[in-house]
């Protein structure tokens, strides 16, 4: 894994957070040369996938728009895992408030 450098938080040796362990980004957030607005991020512990997690920019919650994210194949990952095939965040103007959905629970094929 790159080290990656990350506005306000310095540098991540190898995509390691300080106390939350191994995260993976996509490599098109990693080769941007601005920072991401929203992204899907997978976090690991030896070399196992752990958890999958939206990571949203306060800008982009603000903006009060609906929006989906590719929920990415996540290598390692069991085959007796049910993994979503899809993210989405509705916006509700009447409750000024974002609904965040998990879709698509399969087991895993991959």
């Amino acid at each position: 894994m790159p080290d990656v450098p990350v506005p306000d938080m310095g540098t991540l040796i190898g995509l390691c957070v300080p106390g939350m362990g191994m995260h993976a980004l996509p490599a098109a957030d990693l080769r941007s040369a601005t920072p991401f607005l929203k992204t899907m991020v997978l976090g690991y512990n030896h070399a196992r996938p752990i958890f999958l997690e939206p990571m949203i920019t306060r800008e982009t919650l603000l903006a009060r728009r609906s929006f989906t994210l590719d929920v990415p194949h996540v290598p390692g990952e069991p085959a007796s895992v049910r993994a979503p095939a899809r993210f989405r965040a509705d916006y509700d103007a009447a409750t000024q408030s974002y609904r965040f959905v998990f879709s698509g629970l399969a087991a895993s094929t991959r």
